[in-house]
Order: structure tokens, then sequence, then C-alpha cells
């Protein structure tokens, strides 16, 4: 393959209209292609969802030369999911950034402007993060623009409910971004229902929803009983984590994701891995920090990493026979164990 080969659009001839489910999604543009240049691939809109989604967005710039593709559009749908989840969480009182890449958040802050988040988030695991997606859920505004245009940061797009005219023009000055636009982050309604192929059949599963929205709904299962920072970090990690491929681990404090370890296998390989970025990658160890895991703990042995790297809570879900053990190591070591009665995996 050559390099143009990656900007080259792939012409499709997908039908105009898909009725799946009783559920009627209209074509609405030919992408530059899928997973891998060659492959034809198409964006259907679900005919009457209303809000804030990739099907109500306005393209405010793109490059004709490269226009979005299969894998942007995942990036930023799974963008905008989270930083649309944190919002109806927190309202105006945290701007939220999320960046995305692979379908998996790179990192997640929060802060009083969206300058400050998006510098949380992108410190999480700013190697990661290049060529990703960002999604901001408030105006983007002059600040973050600037930072954005510059040569420091890339990003394959942006998706926020606006931007102000002097971010539009500083962002105009990187030809090859998409800047996309979906408007005030409010109730999206749409069919709760999700779709995924398979060989000679097709998946259908009601989308996730967490149930957890605030400390009341988690219950704390070791001896010691949690901060209210601690509580208060829970809620956040656990509403980042149903959006991280499982199995997914999420270390971070009460404004940012600190280390994200996904995919893997391995819960204690996932857990690993969030370890290493938190001191390599983001650089700020994990130490006094929370950790949120998608699914129970099969064996102890995630509880005694977590001891041994200073972690001082976590939130998980219980139903492992080796709970007990799991809850035995955290008294031991005073760490607080926080129940949140569900399991929130995602295989993207």
């Amino acid at each position: 393959m050559k390099r143009d080969d990656y900007r080259k659009s792939q012409e499709e001839d997908f039908p105009e209209e898909l009725i799946v489910g009783g559920v009627s999604f209209g074509k609405e543009r030919g992408l530059r292609y899928g997973w891998n240049p060659g492959q034809p691939a198409a964006f259907y809109r679900e005919i009457g969802a209303h809000g804030p989604t990739l099907g109500n967005m306005r393209i405010l710039q793109e490059n004709p030369n490269k226009r979005l593709g299969y894998i942007n559009m995942e990036d930023a749908s799974a963008a905008l999911s989270i930083v649309h989840q944190l919002h109806q969480l927190y309202g105006n009182k945290e701007k939220i950034v999320a960046v995305m890449k692979h379908v998996i958040p790179s990192g997640v802050g929060k802060g009083s402007s969206v300058t400050q988040a998006f510098e949380r988030a992108w410190k999480c695991n700013s190697l990661s993060a290049f060529g990703g997606v960002v999604g901001v859920s408030d105006v983007v505004d002059e600040s973050l623009a600037r930072l954005l245009g510059s040569k420091e940061y890339f990003v394959e797009a942006i998706v926020a409910p606006g931007y102000s005219d002097s971010a539009r023009e500083l962002l105009a000055q990187k030809k090859d971004l998409r800047v996309l636009e979906v408007g005030a982050l409010e109730e999206i309604v749409e069919s709760p229902v999700e779709y995924k192929r398979v060989r000679g059949g097709l998946l259908v599963q009601e989308r996730y929803q967490t149930k957890v929205r605030g400390p009341n709904d988690l219950k704390v299962v070791s001896a010691r009983q949690p901060t209210q920072e601690e509580l208060d970090t829970a809620v956040f990690l656990w509403n980042v984590c149903g959006f991280v491929r499982s199995n997914a681990i999420v270390i971070g404090d009460s404004v940012q994701t600190i280390g994200i370890g996904s995919g893997q296998q391995s819960r204690i390989d996932s857990f690993d891995l969030a370890v290493r970025y938190a001191q390599t990658r983001s650089g700020l160890g994990c130490r006094g920090k929370v950790a949120a895991s998608d699914a129970f703990f099969p064996k102890a042995d995630c509880v005694e990493l977590a001891a041994r790297e200073g972690i001082s809570a976590i939130v998980y879900t219980l139903g492992s026979i080796e709970d007990k053990s799991s809850i035995a190591v955290a008294n031991e070591h005073g760490i607080a164990l926080l129940d949140a009665s569900e399991r929130c995996f995602t295989h993207g």
C-alpha cells in the first residue's frame, strides 16, 4: 500500500434505506472506507431520532480529499457517548472531555473550563491519544482551539455542541481536521436497541445504561468506609469504565483518568496495564487513587496489586467465588471496596 491509499474514498452502493427491527435508517453519506482501505462503508441516520447524535450532526469542516471514515465515526460516537453521559451526571458544574482512539478512551477529564478538562484527558495517555477523536461537553472556545490547532496535538476530529467564531478560525488552519457540531447535550431520543452482524446472523441487545448515578448507588463491602472524595471518584470512574473495552480497569482521581487498561483477556493483565500507564504515561502514579473494574475479580490478585501500588479504593461488582478472598485482602490493607451491583462490560 501507498500513503495516498489512506486518503482515497472508496465507492459504495449500499441501499438508500435500511429497516431493522422496525427502525428505519436513511443513508446519510458514504464514508472514506471501512476499517481498512478498499472496504466500502456508509453512515446511516436513524430516522426520527432526536438530540445530540451523529445522525443530527453538522459537519463544519472536512477536507474533501480526506473525508470521514468508518473508524472516525466509531470514535466520534464513543467520545460523544461518554461526554453526554457525564454531562447528564454533572450538568454545567463540570466541563467534560474524552479522547477516543479505536473506540477506547485514552483519557477522560473534568474541569472548570473545556481547556482544563482537555489537558487532563490528554495527559492520561498522550501517546495513545495521538490521532484520536476529541469529544467535548460544551462550546469549544478560542483557548481550546488554540491548543488543538497547535503542532503538539494531532487529532482526527472534534465533536462538540458548538464552536465560537474565533475557535472556527483557528481550527480551519488544520485542513485535515474534521469539525463536528451536535448541538446542546440535551436528552437523546432514539431506539434503545443495538445490532451486531455475526456470521450467518444478527445479534440484538438493548443498550447498556448504568444505574450508578451517585454515591448512594454503591454498597460498601469492606471494613473501611470510603471518604466522600473516594465515593465521588468511584462514581466518575464507573461511568467511564462502561465505555472501556473489557476486561477494563480505570484508575483515576476525582477530575481525571490516570491509567486505563483495556481489552485484555485476563483481568490482572488489564490491571497491570492500567498501573503501568498511570506510572509511565500520565506519570501521576497510583498512590491514593481509586480504581474501577467492569466486573468481579476472579482471584484476589487484582486487590493485592492495588495494595502494592497504594490504591485506596476500588469500585467493582461482586459475583466471584473468590469474593471473600478479595475482601479479606482489602481489609488487611485498608482499601475501601465498593460494590456497584452491576457489570458494565463492553466489547466495542
